[in-house]
């Protein structure tokens, strides 16, 4: 295993130059198990986080004090609308919700543990192959043996990320995984194209260890088409309850009401869509909040 110390800068190549990244807390371990993707993803993950939360705590804050959304410069004229494109108005999901999701995992508010094994065949008892699962240190579960070993270690793991191993050997049908920094967006360009690198895979997963959940029907589920459904309905007052599998519990499928301040998509969608260095050219260059798809902000 490896321990990832908060200390340590992580710089990462990108097109155009080079840029420093937000370091990734000794919170989370990392099996060696996984290649070097899941690596990059998770740097870059945190590096998103961190940029949406900056973002998000902008003075003033548009949600409050009749600030003008189309108020061109920094933040980006789309700021306003985009947020509201996942969130609503302020009276859904206020400001402090949403940064609070962005900021523990900046700071590694949970100790997560991150491995590409499948564990006891949790990825096929899921039937989740394109996507990292998360589960428990839940003595009663198949797995209590595997973390009493790291428990002994000295290592106190609240989560564990698996990223299954069809990520990785081309048996996954929805095999697009990919280096963020390795894409150039351009106009027209939809927010789904960019959720399976592995920085939005990631990003997703680490959502889920500070109070997030997947709302698991068509309306709903994933997707940025299914983000926005949940964001209007919500809007609506007819929001349905929906089944959502509990992060944590395995194989167990809770009722709760869908709101889109626990949607995981919401948080993985929205830093991206302002991020600014991890691609050429930069996704904040482009007008997101046409439902997802990318305009280009010098030629609406």
């Amino acid at each position: 295993m490896v321990r990832i110390g908060a200390t340590v800068a992580l710089v990462a190549a990108v097109l155009g130059g080079s840029s420093a990244l937000t370091p990734v807390p000794s919170a989370y371990t990392l099996d060696p198990s996984c290649p070097s993707e899941v690596q990059d993803g998770l740097n870059e993950a945190i590096e998103l986080a961190s940029q949406a939360s900056a973002l998000l705590k902008t003075s003033p804050d548009p949600f409050g004090n009749g600030a003008d959304p189309n108020n061109p410069g920094p933040p980006p004229f789309f700021y306003t609308p985009l947020r509201a494109l996942f969130w609503g108005d302020g009276q859904q999901t206020n400001t402090a919700a949403i940064t609070k999701i962005y900021d523990n995992i900046v700071n590694g508010g949970s100790e997560i543990f991150i491995t590409c094994n499948d564990l006891q065949s949790q990825c096929a008892i899921r039937n989740r192959f394109a996507h990292g699962t998360f589960i428990n240190k839940d003595k009663t579960n198949t797995l209590a043996p595997f973390f009493d070993q790291l428990i002994a270690s000295g290592f106190r793991q609240d989560y564990t990320i698996i990223v299954c191993p069809a990520t990785f050997d081309g048996s996954d049908s929805s095999k697009f995984h990919f280096p963020l920094s390795s894409r150039s967006p351009t106009a027209g360009a939809s927010l789904d194209d960019f959720s399976t690198s592995f920085a939005g895979l990631m990003l997703h997963e680490l959502t889920h260890a500070y109070g997030t959940l997947d709302f698991l029907n068509q309306r709903y589920g994933y997707g940025m088409r299914q983000a926005n459904n949940l964001r209007a309905d919500e809007q609506k007052g007819v929001a349905a309850a929906n089944q959502v599998l509990p992060p944590g519990i395995n194989g167990r499928f809770d009722k709760t009401a869908p709101t889109a301040k626990l949607n995981a998509d919401s948080y993985m969608f929205f830093a991206m869509g302002i991020s600014q260095d991890l691609t050429n050219p930069p996704m904040r260059n482009f007008d997101w909040s046409r439902k997802g798809v990318a305009v280009n902000i010098a030629n609406p």
